[in-house]
């Protein structure tokens, strides 16, 4: 498993890191439940292969999410991604969500494609074969019945 990945957007280099592990399972049970309600009934690998084109397609409709919802994703999301500079690398976001590179505070087209290399790069892994099969397993071992009220 890969803890880093590199990408090169709008001709800029960027970091992009792995989530801490209980944000990054919100983000998995957020997209499963946001975009991709009927998840558990994929089966094959070609299925699985169509998840980021779903993801993706799905975050760019209004009407999927609050504005609050979509930017406490964004932040989540973006709160990973490093600019790589002469001088080094450096956090996109300040600590308190402010820009620390202040031309991306107007540049939508390249803060919308950080937040969905980000987020496909955190799910992602729970998207391969093994890890959707074990992931299914375990859900269809849930039920209601099993809980007592």
């Amino acid at each position: 498993m890969q803890d880093t990945k590199k990408v090169t957007v709008m001709g800029k280099e960027y970091i992009i890191k792995k989530l801490d592990a209980r944000t990054g399972s919100f983000l998995l049970f957020f997209v499963l439940e946001k975009f991709l309600p009927n998840a558990m009934d994929m089966q094959s690998s070609e299925d699985m292969q169509k998840v980021s084109n779903q993801i993706t397609g799905h975050i760019m409709k209004q009407d999927m999410m609050s504005k609050e919802e979509f930017i406490r994703l964004q932040n989540d999301c973006l709160s990973v991604v490093h600019a790589v500079l002469p001088s080094g690398d450096v956090p996109i976001l300040n600590d308190n969500g402010s820009w620390r590179i202040p031309e991306m505070a107007t540049n939508t087209f390249l803060v919308l494609i950080l937040t969905a290399h980000a987020l496909l790069f955190n799910v992602s892994d729970f998207f391969t074969e093994d890890g959707w099969k074990e992931l299914r397993s375990l859900m269809e071992g849930i039920s209601l019945a099993n809980f007592k009220m």
